[in-house]
């Protein structure tokens, strides 16, 4: 029988975006190069019109493996045109049954990375994404010790992953690795949050995320980084909130929890958006939506008091 590895088909593709990451970017590339795996695997590398010397390093490493690498460099940086054409980009090169990423600041640092979340996710088809532990390190590659970067490394603080991620991203990008289909969903497409944070919320709908403790990788805290640089796209607005739980609730997204579960997460949603929005009478047009409305009338009165309750009407 014939391995994955004699196979010509790939199984996983990694992911990388580069802009001006020239002094960190080897070690990332050697990260990969270094995967031990018994399937094919291939690493798309996007530079957006970087202005150091990342495009140079890139081609020397497609040059050296070109079997491995498949690379575009931009003349033109495409992130900043907000116009989703980075994200079109890189899903016309994301092929096989899995996805990896690793910003090209950060790295991987166990050769068994892809190998062990591969195994976890092709043993069980109800996972839709693995993550693992990892460390966080500076620009000068010094260990950085905080204990929220430590609480980042545990599984879900409370056990609802869904719940725990929609209150706070505790899943670090550099170490996950997850099936394609997340990606191309309407859960992702839709989500009320951006970047890498869709695709774990979209995941956690979509099946369930499982937690692997080996430490497998780095994660760089500087001043470039896509999260710092862009902190606030990643709060969500009210409109997309409602829209994107009604869509998983109601339009059958696989989602694996009770119903009353389901409501509850709802609503917690819905009652913690009203502290910063009032635009529940656009929302409410949808049919779908309004379905669920007397379970957050419900729920607001009995857990959250009638004051709650009140504000709620009042928004009307």
């Amino acid at each position: 029988m014939k391995t994955n590895k004699e196979n010509n088909s790939v199984l996983v593709t990694t992911y990388t975006l580069v802009y001006n990451h020239g002094p960190y970017l080897r070690r990332c590339l050697d990260g990969l190069v270094m995967q031990k795996t018994n399937f094919k695997f291939k690493c798309f590398i996007h530079d957006d019109a970087s202005t150091d010397n990342s495009a140079t390093i890139i081609r020397e490493y497609v040059k050296k493996y070109p079997d491995l690498f498949d690379a575009v460099l931009e003349t033109e940086n495409q992130y900043s045109k907000h116009d989703g054409s980075l994200g079109r980009i890189v899903a016309e090169h994301l092929k096989g049954k899995y996805i990896a990423m690793c910003e090209g600041d950060d790295y991987w640092t166990d050769p068994l990375k892809l190998q062990k979340q591969v195994d976890i996710l092709e043993g069980n088809p109800s996972i839709s994404l693995v993550y693992t532990g990892f460390k966080n390190i500076d620009e000068n590659d010094a260990v950085i010790k905080r204990d929220y970067y430590d609480q980042l490394c545990l599984e879900s603080p409370s056990g609802d992953i869904l719940g725990d991620l929609f209150k706070k991203n505790y899943i670090m990008a550099v170490t996950v690795v997850y099936r394609r289909i997340v990606c191309e969903s309407q859960l992702y497409n839709n989500s009320p949050k951006s970047y890498d944070y869709a695709i774990f919320l979209a995941a956690s709908i979509l099946g369930k995320i499982k937690f692997l403790p080996d430490k497998t990788a780095c994660y760089r805290m500087n001043s470039g980084s896509l999260i710092v640089s862009h902190k606030e796209s990643l709060q969500p607005t009210f409109d997309r909130i409602f829209v994107y739980f009604s869509e998983a609730f109601l339009d059958g997204a696989g989602f694996k929890r009770t119903y009353s579960q389901r409501i509850k997460i709802y609503c917690d949603i819905l009652l913690g958006a009203l502290n910063n929005e009032k635009r529940l009478i656009p929302i409410i047009k949808n049919k779908k939506i309004i379905l669920l409305f007397p379970f957050v009338l419900i729920y607001s009165f009995v857990k959250r008091g009638t004051s709650k309750l009140k504000r709620i009407i009042n928004n009307f």
